[in-house]
């Protein structure tokens, strides 16, 4: 898939921490912020189709994570050269479910 990194995006007025808030945080409106990753960059327009396909039932409650969720998120592991078996996906995200319900108890 091609994509292409050389569009420019306005970011300005969209609550984008590293574009509202510089002259804020720094007391300057005109600087080129450099301390925060965002994404200046539009999703690939498969991300967009799959979160809007995802989101359009209505209903967002627990869910349960399929075997085609640690496939995909598999593979994208693999492809990035940190192999990860599923168990240790799966305690970890126990474990960031359990730490998060502890916090906002």
């Amino acid at each position: 898939m091609h994509y292409d990194f050389d569009q420019v995006h306005n970011r300005f007025h969209t609550d984008s921490i590293k574009w509202d808030r510089t002259e804020k945080l720094f007391g300057d409106k005109d600087i080129l912020p450099m301390w925060i990753a965002d994404m200046d960059f539009r999703c690939p327009l498969p991300v967009i189709e799959r979160l809007i396909s995802r989101a359009e039932h209505g209903i967002f409650g627990y869910t349960a994570r399929s075997d085609s969720y640690f496939e995909s998120g598999g593979e994208g592991f693999t492809r990035a050269n940190i192999a990860c078996p599923r168990s240790v996906l799966e305690e970890g995200l126990q474990r960031m479910a359990s730490a998060v319900h502890k916090w906002v108890q």
